[in-house]
């Protein structure tokens, strides 16, 4: 059976049980009545997952011996108002503010796009490592660091100045200055 959502609680406000909605059933013989079912979740154990369903988002649902109350709505229909977020073997999770995550199994790329004024936070208290001896890391935009910086390779500015080699022109002792980078 399938079931269009007309609206969602969550526990911040909610207005019956904490996380449930409910489902308008155009094709039930009582299409006026309304259901509230659980929701399937990929995960509900230690590891859990939560992704609530939207407005007017078609569910498919499971009635245990055809009773519509012991109803469980298994997942989603993608229909107009609702298309699949893409049609190729990329995995995509497209969120309403335009933010998108995307994984290409074949490229082997991950892409993480957000909208304008968007940010990401890492929390790691155990440190962060990136490993791209491949290609690189690339990075548009001021960087601040707040702390001590090591390099195992040289540092080289614009211009192609060298941290490790660069010299200095017009050297003289005491506490004189010296002359830019030759």
């Amino acid at each position: 059976m399938i079931g269009i959502v007309e609206w969602f609680e969550s526990a911040a406000s909610p207005r019956l049980d904490p996380y449930c909605f409910r489902l308008e059933l155009p094709l039930a013989a009582d299409s006026d009545v309304e259901y509230s079912p659980e929701l399937v979740t990929a995960r509900s154990g230690a590891t859990r997952s939560w992704s609530p369903p939207s407005l007017g988002e078609q569910v498919v649902l499971l009635c245990p011996g055809g009773d519509i109350a012991a109803a469980v709505a298994l997942g989603s229909i993608p229909q107009d108002a609702f298309p699949p977020a893409g049609n190729s073997l990329r995995e995509l999770i497209e969120y309403p503010d335009g933010a998108v995550i995307a994984y290409d199994s074949e490229a082997h790329k991950l892409d993480v796009t957000l909208p304008e004024g968007g940010s990401v936070a890492i929390v790691a208290g155990g440190g962060v490592t990136l490993d791209a001896r491949q290609g690189g890391v690339t990075v548009l935009g001021d960087v601040t660091i707040d702390g001590a910086v090591t390099a195992s390779g040289d540092i080289v500015a614009k211009g192609d100045i060298s941290l490790a080699d660069h010299r200095h022109g017009l050297v003289r002792g005491g506490t004189d200055k010296s002359g830019p980078p030759a």
